[in-house]
């Protein structure tokens, strides 16, 4: 479900909002929103609670200095991305000038790689969950800085938004086993940590995206996720190594 989301939703959220407009896309996607929740509170059984972990387990896993790092990479690479991928249709139409439909194919296609991004992240992060989040967070650099370099290309916007797709699909598989590799005894309070940390950064991203968007174009913006991923590839593939060494 989740897969197919990924892969729909931003083409089909592009197409009604050029034929809806945004309110009634947004009114479209809450309405959704409440229909899942109505068939899971009437069809998930009632399971008895467990025993929640108390701030002991955070701090325990917050004091593995593996598992901050995991959280200081997701933070770079998900705010930058979420920061770009928020505006990334006001991108596509304004400097490589595509149309609405184009820029709907341009975003499934997206989706589509990212699917098959975070079946291949999942395989690579199984054997080294550092050199997977490093690789698939400075390939999102490259393709940021395709896009600022030569977006004006509809061939590279084309083929730099599906490559960043892949990347991206394989970062949260990949940061995830890091996470759970770096506190396998604490998994559930490192696991709480690292959605925080997604959740934070996305609305960081999304608001800092906004600001820069509007100051400085939405060149400006892809250049900050080059910036910030760039900074994420750099933290895991310095920091990870030495924690490997050790």
């Amino acid at each position: 479900g989740i897969s197919f989301a990924t892969v729909f939703a931003a083409p089909l959220g592009a197409f009604l909002g050029d034929l809806w407009g945004w309110r009634m896309t947004f009114l479209a996607a809450s309405g959704i929103g409440v229909v899942a929740l109505a068939i899971q509170m009437l069809t998930l059984p009632r399971l008895p609670a467990a025993a929640a972990p108390g701030l002991a387990s955070f701090k325990a896993a917050l004091s593995r200095r593996a598992v901050v790092i995991g959280l200081v990479t997701g933070l770079l690479v998900i705010s930058g991305h979420f920061a770009a991928l928020t505006f990334i249709r006001p991108f596509l139409e304004e400097v490589p000038r595509l149309d609405v439909a184009t820029v709907s194919l341009t975003l499934l296609a997206f989706g589509v790689c990212g699917f098959f991004g975070n079946l291949i992240g999942g395989i690579v992060a199984a054997r080294s969950p550092a050199w997977a989040v490093a690789s698939c967070s400075f390939l999102i650099t490259l393709v940021a800085l395709a896009l600022v370099l030569f977006g004006a290309e509809v061939n590279v916007a084309l083929v730099a938004t599906a490559l960043w797709g892949f990347a991206f699909g394989a970062f949260p598989v990949s940061i995830s086993v890091w996470n759970a590799r770096a506190a396998a005894d604490h998994a559930e309070s490192a696991g709480a940590l690292l959605s925080s940390t997604f959740q934070v950064a996305i609305a960081a991203g999304a608001v800092l995206g906004g600001l820069i968007i509007e100051g400085l174009g939405p060149q400006a913006v892809i250049l900050y996720a080059a910036v910030a991923t760039l900074a994420g590839a750099a933290l895991m593939f310095a920091r990870g190594r030495a924690l490997k060494r050790r």
